[in-house]
């Protein structure tokens, strides 16, 4: 066969097993897209499912808590509504192209502020309308659609996905059985090819095999020849280039310490070398190489080391076995992982200094050139250490006299700059005294003007150059206070004391036209050698007089106002603190708040973080308005509160006022009228809508856990009768003797209900099998027929039954209320005075018992 010939059959056999590995492999990738998009599909099921549970378990929380005020009920709302916050943005982000998951997040962004809004006010005891409850209801339901939708998408996706990969599975099943034949076909042909080759090739090989035997031997022996000659030839270039690098590095020594190592360690068989030099007693470890890194800052002992002896005998000295050398300490070294060492000292002006060691990990390590390498090595490394000693010397002093030349020229410029400062500091100062808006005024010892600045002249009527030498009490001091004036110069010149200096003081002076006028003023002394200066800064405060007058004037007429009113009123600034208070306070509370206390720190944190959003939106200069609780001096009391801002004259919010009126009677009245709508005022039992509100919560806590559920549908046997024979005052009579007996016969956390007439409902929360709810409904057929004392003599009545018992379902309250009264029909139509049951099993269906 030619060599062209094999190119072709090796080429083709080469495509087809391509081929072969391309298609199964294509195949099997895309059945396994599609399973992974299934169990996607399926897990998406699953996660929806997952949904729809904590929603209601959210749901069912919040009713059982507003029905009931019981704080149990908010673990199953807390619960739900953490698996919605998990749960729904994995299941928008899987589903978003889909119209339902916009929808759904819509009902979400309304139902989950809306269910902490029922749960806060429940929690303060306000009135939960039945409008919110029947829209959280709503809300729920429209959830509970699309969530449905969303799963019903889901299933039609993942059923097309299922039928796709049943497709791709059988496609990949056929396309291995058809690639093995092909492989199978493809090895017999390579099989025969491959036995008439190695027919030709045994010969071949036969031929040349002790040719090549030959020449092996003498390339081997020509090789070995080669490698010892480069060896050598590397060894003298390493050095070369060694020596270049370290002279270039002579004058940083840890750069040439790190390079004497490095090198030592390629140009040696040592596993590591280390340099020590001396310090006091011991011997530093400057720098290291290989396994000598890590012994880097550490300190040697010089006596019972082989380092020590060196530098002792100043001769290079070797350990071929550290395990059997006495003078090398043999704990440290198997720390360190030396079994041989060499060692040779560093020499400095004559004297050693150090060592450089090279570090073996096997027994004989170091030969005669290894000797010899650490010879030269070790002179160059003490060559350099004294001219870096050399070098540091003279880097000091350079560098002392340079820091003495710059800190003489930094004297010198920062005594320039002083004194530029000190000339453009008068000259500032006069300038701003000059165009101050407060009176300036300078005296010396004697009580003469030495200043006036322009302030001083426009506010008193004497110009500057009228009033320079002349006395300052002829001028402005009225005459009743000249004398004190002129006695407290004297005083401070005797003592050094005065009662005015360094105090702010409010004073009248007098004008040029003789009107006085109140001022603040400031004196200060200032001794300039032997001479005294008195500056004194004056401010005209007669209108701020006036102004605080007419203001003080005014709160007074406001806090007689405000606490003649029966309300609590109050001023609170920025920071939340109260500025003024009403009388009401101490009336209400028993306290006042101290000015400047916060509210947090006078009603306490939960009461502030309770209405920290209305003060947040007074403060932005919105009105606000809400209703509270507060403990008074009377207990809790509800509280009617007005949050009003107040701007200053920049149109800034600077506070806020507050207006807090007592509605604990009116609260107290809608409480009252919220529970009388609650039950039946005739029997005591729950009305229609109250009875369905708690149906719905126990359904909710049996599809969470499982529980069966008995719903009762009964009624009077021949109830109408009565009415007609003796009156509706016995019909009444009837009703409220038939509720006792019927409750006689229950639990307590059994609920009872009417819903209309002699209709009445049953619900027990809590019905472990049939038997248990058939044994009630015996007990309540058994108390009803107890003689019932109307008017005109005694009544016997008698009652009918319909069990609605549920095992699993999702329907509604009143799709079960009307399959238990479906029961009670066929419990009138078999006889009255007996029970019918129904079972509920969304799974099996209803089949009557």
């Amino acid at each position: 066969m030619t060599r062209k010939m094999l190119r072709w059959v090796f080429a083709v056999g080469l495509a087809i097993l391509l081929l072969n590995a391309a298609i199964p492999f294509l195949v099997t990738r895309q059945a396994g897209l599609r399973h992974e998009a299934a169990d996607a599909e399926h897990e998406l099921g699953r996660g929806l499912s997952r949904l729809l549970r904590a929603y209601l378990d959210a749901e069912t929380g919040e009713r059982g808590f507003i029905l009931t005020g019981d704080e149990a009920f908010l673990g199953p709302y807390q619960h739900g509504r953490a698996e919605v916050e998990r749960l729904l943005p994995q299941i928008a982000a899987r589903m978003r192209p889909s119209p339902a998951v916009g929808r759904l997040l819509h009902h979400e962004h309304l139902l989950a502020p809306q269910q902490a809004g029922r749960i806060a006010a429940r929690r303060r005891g306000l009135l939960v309308e039945t409008a919110a409850m029947a829209q959280g209801r709503r809300e729920m339901d429209a959830i509970r659609n699309e969530i449905e939708a969303l799963a019903r998408e889901s299933q039609l996706r993942g059923a097309a996905l299922a039928a796709d990969t049943a497709r791709w599975d059988a496609w990949s099943r056929i396309s291995v059985v058809v690639v093995t034949l092909m492989d199978l076909l493809l090895i017999g042909a390579a099989c025969l090819f491959a036995l008439r080759a190695a027919r030709d090739q045994r010969a071949a090989i036969a031929a040349t095999d002790v040719a090549n035997r030959h020449l092996l031997n003498e390339a081997a022996q020509r090789n070995e020849a080669m490698r010892q000659l480069e060896q050598h030839n590397d060894k003298l270039n390493a050095l070369i280039a060694t020596q270049a690098l370290l002279a270039q590095s002579a004058l940083d020594l840890e750069r040439f310490l790190t390079l004497v190592t490095d090198s030592m360690l390629r140009l040696s068989p040592a596993q590591g070398v280390v340099v020590l030099l001396v310090d006091g007693e011991k011997l530093l470890c400057r720098a290291g190489s290989g396994s000598g890194a890590h012994l880097v800052g550490r300190r040697v002992p010089r006596e019972g080391s082989l380092s020590g002896r060196c530098l002792a005998e100043q001769a290079l000295l070797s350990a071929p076995d550290t395990e059997a050398d006495p003078r090398v300490d043999r704990e440290a070294c198997r720390r360190a992982g030396a079994r041989a060492l060499l060692v040779a000292p560093l020499y400095q002006a004559g004297a050693a200094v150090g060592v450089l060691m090279m570090i073996g990990d096997r027994p004989d390590t170091f030969g005669p050139p290894d000797t010899q390498t650490l010879q030269l090595m070790a002179g160059l490394l003490g060559a350099a250490l004294g001219h870096q000693r050399q070098f540091e010397e003279n880097e000091r002093l350079l560098a002392g006299r340079t820091q003495a030349l710059a800190a003489l020229e930094r004297e010198l410029t920062r005594r320039e700059r002083y004194e530029q400062e000190l000339v453009s500091s008068r000259q500032r100062t006069q300038a701003i005294i000059e165009a101050s808006h407060e009176m300036f005024i300078c005296i010396d010892r004697d009580g003469r003007v030495i200043d006036w600045n322009a302030q001083a002249a426009a506010t008193f009527g004497w110009s500057k150059d009228e009033v320079v030498g002349q006395l300052l009490a002829d001028l402005i001091v009225p005459e009743r206070f000249r004398m004190r004036h002129q006695d407290g110069i004297a005083h401070f010149l005797r003592t050094g004391e005065g009662a005015a200096i360094n105090r702010r003081m409010e004073l009248p002076a007098l004008q040029r036209n003789g009107h006085e006028i109140l001022v603040e003023l400031t004196i200060t002394a200032l001794h300039h050698g032997d001479t005294i200066e008195f500056p004194c800064f004056l401010r005209d405060i007669s209108a701020r007089k006036r102004a605080e007058q007419a203001q003080l004037q005014q709160q007074q007429t406001l806090r007689a106002i405000t606490d003649a009113i029966p309300a609590l009123v109050s001023f609170l600034d920025a920071g939340q603190r109260y500025r003024y208070w009403n009388r009401q306070y101490l009336e209400t509370l028993g306290i006042e708040p101290a000015a400047g206390q916060t509210v947090a720190e006078f009603m306490g944190e939960e009461f502030h973080a309770r209405i920290r959003p209305q003060i947040e939106a007074a403060l932005r200069g919105e009105p606000a308005h809400f209703e509270t609780t507060m403990a008074t001096q009377r207990g809790t009391r509800y509280q009617s509160v007005n949050l009003i801002p107040h701007r200053d004259e920049q149109d800034e919010v600077a506070g806020f006022y507050v207006v807090s009126w007592d509605i604990t009677d009116r609260k107290q009245q809608e409480l009252a009228w919220q529970t009388l709508a609650s039950f039946d005022t005739l029997t005591g039992a729950l009305t229609r809508v109250f009875f369905l509100e708690a149906l719905d919560l126990a359904l909710r806590r049996h599809r969470r856990s499982g529980q069966p559920l008995a719903l009762f549908y009964l009624d009077v046997d021949h109830f109408k009768p009565i009415n007609d024979l003796h009156g509706h005052a016995a019909g009444d009579a009837v009703l409220r003797a038939y509720t006792r007996a019927i409750e006689r016969a229950l639990r307590e956390s059994d609920v009872v209900g009417r819903l209309g007439g002699d209709e009445f409902c049953v619900m027990l929360d809590d019905a472990r099998n049939e038997e248990a709810a058939i044994k009630v409904a015996e007990k309540i057929l058994e108390a009803v027929r107890v003689p019932i004392a109307i008017e005109d003599g005694t009544l016997r009545i008698s009652t009918s039954i319909g069990i609605a018992f549920i095992n699993r379902t999702h329907r509604t309250p009143e799709q079960l209320v009307a399959l238990a009264d479906t029961a009670l029909y066929q419990a009138k139509q078999i006889g009255r005075d007996r029970y019918a049951l129904v079972r509920v099993d969304d799974d099996a269906g209803e089949v009557a018992g």
